[in-house]
């Protein structure tokens, strides 16, 4: 779902009170979601990855082959970001149920005279068994920020993961986040050339798919950023 408008001065799309009020709010169901038991829910149809890499392999495949399948070139930017995945994806023990896609846009948010409340997540077609820290990757990422300095127009990165770390009881592992960092352009691009493809081949006419053409060099540029080309 499409990320809320800024405000009519450029600011994000919360203020001070209300970023003071959710923040804490996503972390806290980010870290009850990655809590749930998901062998007793019986979700193992999902694929359970093995402890190890192969819950980052398993991913990074997944998102390589919705680019192989796009039949669209690869972009220097994209093939270096596949590259540096694919020496560095990392272990990890910690198998929980994933959404794939928690990020602003995806937050269910009623306002009430108390302040705003969270109630619920939205957009679950991504859900999969993997590494926590996927998730907290991708809902801190430039992508999501809305013109802010704010995980999900919410909260500092550091802050946001800390907070899920906290109530967790998980690391936020400086190096598994990375990893995941640097995936969630992979995966944005991997949608965005699948977009494309559709759109190019006439299986779809959602103009939406066809802007995806223009929005792809600012992705490349923060993903420039990410991985220190640009300043």
């Amino acid at each position: 779902m499409p990320i809320p408008a800024a405000r009519a001065d450029g600011s994000g799309p919360f203020d001070d009170a209300e970023r003071a009020a959710l923040g804490p709010q996503v972390a806290r169901a980010l870290a009850r979601l990655h809590a749930i038991d998901w062998r007793a829910r019986g979700f193992q149809f999902l694929g359970a990855p093995r402890p190890g890499r192969e819950a980052a392999e398993h991913e990074l495949a997944r998102w390589e082959e919705r680019i192989r399948r796009s039949g669209l070139p690869v972009s220097p930017p994209l093939a270096e970001a596949l590259l540096w995945c694919r020496r560095h994806a990392p272990a990890t023990d910690a198998i929980t149920l994933v959404h794939g896609d928690y990020r602003l846009g995806n937050f269910l948010v009623v306002h009430e005279a108390g302040g705003p409340r969270l109630t619920g997540i939205l957009d679950w077609e991504l859900v999969h068994l993997g590494d926590p820290l996927e998730d907290v990757a991708w809902c801190a990422s430039p992508l999501w920020r809305a013109g802010t300095p704010y995980a999900s127009a919410l909260l500092p990165p550091e802050e946001f993961a800390a907070r899920w770390a906290d109530v967790s009881g998980r690391a936020a592992d400086r190096e598994r986040l990375r990893f995941y960092e640097v995936l969630a352009f992979v995966k944005m691009v991997a949608i965005m050339l699948s977009g494309l493809a559709a759109f190019r081949s006439g299986r779809t006419t959602d103009l939406r798919m066809a802007i995806f053409d223009h929005q792809l060099p600012f992705l490349y540029t923060l993903l420039g950023m990410l991985r220190g080309w640009l300043a």
